[in-house]
């Protein structure tokens, strides 16, 4: 274990005012689970070879997007030639007790950038295959959890990848593809308005569009999970009516608590539950208080708990862990295109300076998983409803989602 991540657990503590039997139950509680992330990231070393990748790109004149991309390839590769990368990748994962990830592969609004990403993690599972494996079953989850491998499930940010809608049903194909890829949990909606739907940054809300019910079908038809945290409140109300399966907020707040675009209101939370679903609390600071901690983070659990029932919760973090730098000065990044068009993040509070580092290097770190185990016992839940919280939940969804009809 690190100094960072020792030095961020000592803070989770300091937050938490937890007793010693708590912590001792709450470590113990969590070595024992199966430990899922309903929405989050796998760790990512920062290597040397990447640091000089990164200054001879942009010593080079390359754009912002090409340094990107060359990172995120390096990203794969790196674990696979680099022994130091792939035990700090392994030994990361394992120090947080997290044995499944429902990791974001691709932006579904671009083709060719979501094939990349797609790419990316196929050969990361096929070159660390006797450390990681892709979950398309909870099978699969289960069997991974037991040999002690960590997996990853598959989502995409967004269905639709062409989005021409000459014809809706070649859209609809494209579902097809994804689930054959292993996609199994999707996004109806990013930010913005897309065909499906309306997103949660829009300034007005048209709610879920007659394609969108064709999707949401078709994703029931398939076995595919159907992912609303960034969804408007009228889209998340109308796929809830539509979907006849199960539906979630993988990572996602509680307005009720803080008055955050990410955040579902109660009736949405209500909504999702009564079709049998879940809510994943996510740990970026911003989204659930003015200073975000651990403490915010809990509270937020204990309002889904307290609304619908612990049945209905799960945590989503949408953080990640990534090693500071190795020894090589970096040079500045290009200046990149201006803003996130996709993002649609403007009027936004997303980072901010002081608070943001809470989940980076503070309580909420994603290395401080364990904790959040610990916070659970403070809290008074007992071992069962911490164990539906920590995977029950989650994979009591993905069990009625993931079957599809013979001949789909």
């Amino acid at each position: 274990m690190n100094d960072l991540i020792s030095n961020a657990r000592e803070k989770a503590k300091a937050i938490l005012n937890a007793t010693d039997a708590q912590i001792e139950r709450g470590l113990e509680l969590h070595r024992q689970c199966l430990v899922c992330d309903s929405f989050g990231f796998n760790p990512r070393p920062n290597t040397r070879a990447m640091a000089e990748a990164r200054n001879r790109l942009i010593e080079e004149g390359a754009t912002a997007q090409e340094v990107t991309a060359k990172l995120r390839d390096m990203e794969s590769t790196e674990l696979v030639f680099d022994p130091a990368a792939r035990e700090e990748f392994t030994g990361v994962w394992r120090d947080a007790g997290v044995d499944c990830i429902v990791h974001v592969v691709g932006r579904g609004n671009n083709l060719p950038v979501t094939l990349e990403h797609l790419a990316r993690f196929q050969h990361k599972c096929d070159m660390l295959s006797d450390t990681l494996v892709k979950a398309v079953t909870v099978k699969d989850i289960r069997r991974a959890h037991t040999e002690g491998k960590l997996c990853l499930v598959w989502e995409l940010n967004s269905p639709l990848v062409a989005s021409r809608m000459e014809d809706g049903r070649e859209e609809l194909r494209w579902l097809d593809i994804f689930h054959m890829l292993g996609v199994r949990v999707m996004h109806l909606t990013y930010n913005r308005r897309n065909l499906i739907g309306t997103g949660c940054t829009e300034r007005s809300d048209g709610g879920l569009s007659e394609f969108g019910r064709d999707v949401i079908q078709r994703m029931n038809e398939l076995g595919i999970l159907v992912d609303v945290p960034h969804s408007s409140r009228q889209t998340v109300l109308d796929a809830a009516k539509v979907s006849e399966k199960p539906i979630a907020a993988t990572h996602t707040c509680c307005r009720a608590l803080y008055d955050h675009p990410r955040g579902r209101t109660d009736e949405e939370i209500k909504a999702i539950a009564e079709k049998g679903g879940l809510i994943g609390i996510l740990t970026i600071p911003t989204f659930i208080g003015e200073k975000g901690t651990l403490a915010d983070m809990l509270d937020q659990i204990d309002h889904v708990a307290d609304l619908v029932g612990v049945d209905h919760v799960a945590i989503g973090t949408d953080a990640v862990y990534a090693s500071p730098a190795p020894g090589v000065e970096l040079r500045p990044m290009p200046k990149a295109r201006p803003g996130n068009w996709w993002g649609n993040w403007r009027d936004v509070r997303v980072h901010e300076k002081g608070v943001s580092e809470e989940n980076r290097t503070g309580s909420l770190a994603w290395t401080n998983w364990p904790f959040f185990t610990v916070g659970l016992v403070t809290r008074g839940y007992s071992d069962d409803d911490i164990e539906k919280i920590l995977s029950g939940n989650l994979l009591r969804v993905f069990g009625e989602v993931w079957v599809s009809a013979a001949h789909a």
